[in-house]
């Protein structure tokens, strides 16, 4: 089992932020973390990799704590960790993505630049590898990041809200990498705030805001009751049985 949490409390400094969590993903599927904004979802994955606390219970990733499984899982963050104005070109970017096998320190190897040629051309961005990444569009730059992850080969990728400003060109080329993905074994742990993504994307559907309340194939998860339950009741049921959320 890739991820399994049981009776899982999540947060910072000893103050919980989602509570109750009870999931497992094997290897080969996609888990969607749903809910409204400040639910926890980012809460959920940084503890994934070590990065929050887990407050109660367990939190197992490969069968080790979090911490001790980070070198398995690769990280798309939400909202970019690098500065547009930084002068580095895509494929140096991407090229980061190999530190963690090979060291800050010690020259990249040609089969790191190999692997990062690679990572970009699995995103379709190849002839963007000279070019400098503050000045590629938004979705280029969120592909040039799910590029950087991939360089690290992650049997485990976390995406944090990875559709966010991104043109529908980029959102495609993103959901067939994440499509191959899959395929290949890797699991996939994505946030996102749109419900039809995750009713179509995803094999399982984690439904928080504040705690977990329900987890399962999105067909059991994504109905009428449960997404009232999470968001406060602001739902409208349409005739051909989607449910569409109302925000205040």
């Amino acid at each position: 089992m890739v991820l399994r949490f049981t009776d899982a409390s999540v947060g910072y400094r000893g103050a919980p932020v989602l509570t109750q969590v009870n999931l497992e993903l094997p290897a080969g599927r996609c888990l969607a973390l749903a809910g409204p904004n400040g639910a926890g979802k980012s809460t959920l994955i940084k503890a994934v990799l070590g990065l929050s606390e887990v407050l109660g219970g367990t939190a197992e990733v490969f069968g080790r704590s979090p911490a001790r499984a980070r070198d398995l899982c690769g990280y798309v963050p939400q909202v970019g960790d690098l500065d547009p104005d930084f002068p580095v070109t895509a494929a140096q970017v991407v090229l980061m993505g190999r530190y963690r096998r090979i060291g800050w320190w010690r020259p990249t190897r040609s089969a790191d630049r190999r692997a990062a040629k690679q990572a970009l051309d699995r995103v379709g961005l190849a002839d963007a590898a000279g070019r400098r990444f503050g000045l590629l569009s938004g979705g280029q730059r969120q592909r040039v990041l799910l590029a950087r992850a991939l360089a690290a080969e992650p049997r485990l990728l976390l995406l944090d809200e990875p559709f966010n400003g991104v043109d529908v060109v980029s959102q495609e080329a993103i959901l067939a990498v994440l499509r191959e993905l899959t395929s290949a074994g890797t699991a996939l742990l994505l946030s996102t705030h749109d419900l039809a993504l995750a009713r179509d994307v995803a094999d399982l559907v984690c439904l928080v805001n504040g705690r977990q309340w329900a987890f399962g194939p999105p067909g059991e998860v994504l109905t009428a009751s449960g997404l009232r339950d999470a968001y406060g009741g602001r739902t409208i049921d349409l005739a051909d049985g989607r449910t569409v959320l109302v925000e205040p």
